[in-house]
């Protein structure tokens, strides 16, 4: 895939989706790999490291790869109803332990960007979620790469 993108001119993928989808109804189901945190961390690590690859080599963004954005920060599977864009209303070590597990392992794996839900966590806007995308992404997961 990263190959491919960068023949016709392409340098960032906007996936993996690494949403844990929790409702068939949700209007993005179609893009998560499972609703099980294991297998889509597993999945999506190994898209991370064809699109990007590896951090800890010389392959990472070289001339035969792209970057990877994982999305979409957090919670977007478990909305409401399933209504996309809705609101997500889970305990905090709920959120985290079924919907923040592929976040470790893609962010320890080196992803580039990470791309913010339209949904709503306990009635806030993700995008304005600063516990969230600050203290949590940022500051405890020690994210330091593209927020969008």
């Amino acid at each position: 895939t990263a190959i491919q993108l960068n023949l016709v001119g392409v340098d960032w993928a906007f996936a993996p989706c690494v949403a844990n989808p929790q409702l068939l109804r949700w209007g993005r189901v179609y893009e998560g790999y499972a609703a099980h945190p294991e297998t889509i961390r597993r999945l999506s690590k190994a898209m991370i490291l064809g699109l990007q690859g590896d951090p800890r080599d010389n392959s990472y963004l070289n001339a035969s790869h792209v970057l990877a954005s994982i999305k979409h920060w957090i919670g977007d599977g478990a909305t409401e109803e399933g209504i996309d864009a809705g609101d997500t209303f889970l305990p905090e070590d709920k959120l985290i332990k079924e919907h923040a597990l592929p976040y470790f392992d893609a962010i320890e794996n080196g992803v580039a960007t990470v791309m913010v839900s339209f949904s709503r966590y306990n009635g806030t806007k993700m995008h304005g979620h600063e516990y969230l995308l600050k203290t949590v992404l940022k500051e405890t997961l020690g994210f330091d790469g593209i927020v969008i």
